[in-house]
């Protein structure tokens, strides 16, 4: 896989108060091509079969269009209010293709021939599907067909494939900020902003082969058992996740004088997503299910980072008589830190299985809300 880029920019001062930048980036994305025949595979689900990169009518690439569509804008306006007061805002867009070959969502060298992941699945979620002692039974290896195709044998993984094949986007982030500077004094500066974000098109990765919720045996509610005979996960690549960040930010800084800096940080905000990172869903039927505060959420978060010269020695306040000894020893010294107060992380009561669901299938499974969660007099002990 490789990407070519090209960035033009310029910068515009329209008036003595007020400067328009503004660029645009453009993003060539190739497919990941095999380094050799047989390095590389997918799946096909209209005929349950994998194909081979580079054996028979398949191409190396897999068939992989060029993404070369990736023109993302930037602007951003500076104004000077009055002497003391600039205001500036941005909008931007960029690409956040995936690494390890998963630009275009294949991940193509990690499925068979090269990888054969193993998965043994439960045909009853109340019966082993094999003893711990001597291990599940080997994988088979099935012979590739001079097309470049075979069928995937039931219980080989796949961990990544697409439908269709070309369906896959680059992901997208979109940024925004408004932001006001006003300067106090000559060494003492506030600046208030507003910043947002959203990520669109993100990758996920889904269970195609996810049971159905039902009575009885699992696997006859398995979309692919009942076409192919597979019972294991198929896991596939969609552009189905999604991101925002909204937050007020705040900053106020004092350049250093008089022996002192500080910068101090003050930010509420609120972070949403569905899933992180591609992984797979609570349920792969019902993605948006899963949308809610991102796992680094942090809705208040206030900084304060200082240093200061501690006026005691030779040429600070306090000079104790310019004494050497007492300046060796209590003069010169310096105090500094970083303080960080912030509100927790979100989290979510999960269960290790919901025998009533009868589907061992489920990523994740959020507990029941039963009753009033809160307390009256939360404390370090007992907050929820």
């Amino acid at each position: 896989m490789c990407s070519s880029d090209l960035f033009a920019q310029d910068s515009w001062r329209i008036t003595p108060r007020l400067t328009l930048n503004y660029g645009l980036r453009w993003e060539d994305y190739l497919p990941q091509t095999a380094a050799k025949a047989g390095g590389a595979g997918t799946f096909d689900p209209s005929t349950g079969d994998v194909l081979v990169a580079g054996v028979g009518s398949i191409p190396l690439n897999l068939g992989v269009k060029a993404y070369n569509l990736g023109f993302a804008p930037r602007v951003g306006i500076a104004f000077q209010a009055t002497p003391k007061t600039v205001i500036r805002t941005g909008y931007g867009q960029s690409f956040n293709p995936g690494g390890l070959g998963s630009v275009f969502g294949q991940g193509a060298d990690y499925n068979p021939p090269i990888v054969n992941a193993q998965s043994v699945n439960q045909t009853n979620i109340y019966i082993a599907p094999f003893n711990l002692l001597n291990g599940p039974p080997a994988p088979p290896e099935p012979p590739v067909g001079s097309n470049g195709t075979y069928p995937l044998p039931d219980d080989i993984g796949i961990n990544y494939f697409l439908n269709p094949l070309n369906s896959y986007r680059i992901p997208e982030a979109y940024f925004w900020n408004f932001t006001v500077q006003r300067s106090i004094t000559s060494t003492l500066a506030l600046e208030v902003a507003y910043v947002g974000n959203v990520g669109r098109h993100l990758f996920e990765t889904l269970n195609a082969n996810q049971a159905l919720l039902g009575p009885g045996d699992v696997d006859p509610r398995r979309p692919y058992y009942n076409l192919y005979g597979l019972e294991q996960g198929l896991y596939q690549y969609c552009n189905c996740d999604n991101s925002n960040y909204n937050g007020l930010q705040t900053k106020l800084q004092k350049q250093f004088s008089h022996g002192l800096d500080f910068l101090m940080t003050y930010t509420w905000s609120k972070a949403l997503t569905d899933t992180e990172g591609g992984s797979v869903p609570s349920n792969s039927y019902d993605v948006r299910a899963d949308y809610g505060p991102a796992s680094w959420d942090r809705t208040h978060t206030f900084t304060f980072q200082h240093d200061w010269d501690i006026p005691v020695g030779k040429n600070r306040t306090w000079t104790m008589g310019n004494n050497a000894v007492a300046n060796a020893v209590l003069g010169g010294w310096r105090l500094s830190g970083v303080h960080t107060v912030e509100s927790g992380l979100p989290f979510t009561p999960s269960v290790a299985n919901a025998p009533l669901l009868n589907d061992p299938d489920f990523a994740a499974l959020r507990a029941d809300v039963v009753g009033n969660w809160q307390v009256s007099n939360p404390n370090a002990n007992e907050w929820f």
